[in-house]
């Protein structure tokens, strides 16, 4: 059963899909993105958001909520219709955080920062960016806690690999995978990819025809890690 939206809060005036902020049945704040973000988004944001919780990423408590009819149609507010009636995703607001500065970065677990490096690079997300002169991490630090949100550039058909390695929040996780680490996140990995099927299951019958995206492309891109090992594994720097 799906979450019910109650009340339209306010709108963010940051990120490209503009995520309303609203107030579910339970009386929990979400971020909500619908018609404004597009099918494409939200299914990226469901089915990558999946695959960072089966790999062990911070991330918020996400949800497939229903924002009713008569919500929209009866709000004062002028961009409702972005918002939408239907089913949307949304994702839990975490208190008092704060998005993560340049200087923040050195602060942070290597082990943490390696891991969100190689799943932004599994799911091809190249939408966390910092450098000195500025980005967009998609990062939130909340009581010395790192959460990472914002996966609906997944899956990105005009990945750019250069500029992947060249301006990610975490490009400075190493020159090479350690042994390790690589072994623990392949089988990792094996055991979310299994989970494709049942994870796509999941998503809207509504969303998925407008979206464009192919399942059996996805599964593709998601194999690399084993069908071309040397390719994936190698940081580009």
């Amino acid at each position: 059963m799906h979450m019910t939206i109650t009340e339209i809060v306010s709108r963010s005036e940051q990120g490209t899909t503009r995520p309303f902020l609203c107030r579910a049945e339970n009386d929990a704040l979400f971020y909500v993105k619908g018609r404004y973000a597009g099918y494409r988004a939200l299914c990226c944001e469901w089915v990558a958001g999946r695959f960072g919780q089966l790999v062990g990423l911070p991330i918020p408590h996400f949800c497939i909520a229903e924002v009713p009819a008569p919500l929209i149609r009866d709000s004062g507010r002028m961009d409702a219709s972005d918002l939408g009636s239907g089913m949307v995703f949304a994702s839990q607001l975490v208190e008092d955080a704060q998005e993560i500065t340049f200087s923040d970065v050195a602060r942070i677990d290597m082990e943490l920062k390696r891991k969100v490096l190689l799943f932004d690079w599994w799911v091809r997300n190249a939408d966390r960016t910092l450098t000195e002169f500025g980005g967009n991490p998609n990062l939130l630090r909340s009581v010395g806690s790192l959460q990472v949100f914002d996966q609906n550039l997944a899956f990105d058909d005009t990945f750019d690999e250069y500029r992947f390695w060249q301006s990610h929040v975490f490009n400075d996780a190493g020159v090479a995978w350690p042994e390790e680490f690589k072994a623990a996140m392949m089988e990792t990995m094996r055991r979310a990819l299994a989970q494709l099927p049942s994870i796509w299951q999941e998503l809207p019958e509504v969303w998925l025809p407008q979206a464009g995206l192919d399942l059996a492309a996805v599964r593709e891109l998601l194999e690399r890690f084993e069908t071309s090992p040397n390719e994936f594994w190698a940081i580009r720097k």
